[in-house]
């Protein structure tokens, strides 16, 4: 009866099981952390993560044309 209850995934499935990217990309002068972690896809505490992530933990913010790792 196990395997009966398995269910196909579905399109919504494949778009949330997809491996997480870490991307290089150059900032500008209106790139701010707070604008970043609001379109992570990582979710809680994206913005300490990708403060962390940048060497910019715990209040730091990009200046403008600094090449930062974002995650998509």
């Amino acid at each position: 009866s196990t395997i009966f209850s398995f269910d196909s995934m579905t399109a919504d499935d494949y778009r949330k099981a997809r491996s997480l990217k870490i991307k290089i990309v150059r900032t500008d002068d209106q790139t701010t952390m707070e604008k970043l972690a609001a379109t992570s896809p990582i979710g809680a505490y994206a913005l300490e993560e990708l403060r962390l992530l940048n060497g910019l933990y715990p209040d730091g913010e990009p200046q403008p044309g600094q090449l930062i790792k974002i995650v998509e």
